[in-house]
């Protein structure tokens, strides 16, 4: 069966939007890429747009438990909510 990071960005993303709201919906709003050029994941900041953009590197994404992908998003929210980048 062929892995999809969308659809699976999507299924964890609800249940973060569940759990904590405001960082679900934020969530929502930033564009999300594959990379393998990251050990697994990123927040980035586009300077032309002055868009944000979550970097994911797909092969390693699929080695995760459910509970850790929901904590690295999590994670990564916190980043831009705190000006980390």
């Amino acid at each position: 069966m062929e892995q999809n990071l969308i659809l699976d960005l999507n299924r964890i993303s609800k249940k973060l939007m569940i759990q904590d709201l405001f960082y679900g919906l934020f969530l929502s709003t930033i564009e999300k890429k594959e990379s393998k050029e990251i050990p697994l994941a990123a927040i980035a900041l586009n300077k032309n747009t002055m868009d944000f953009c979550l970097h994911l590197n797909v092969e390693e994404w699929f080695k995760l438990s459910d509970e850790v992908k929901y904590g690295v998003l999590s994670h990564e929210c916190k980043h831009l909510t705190n000006f980390h980048l």
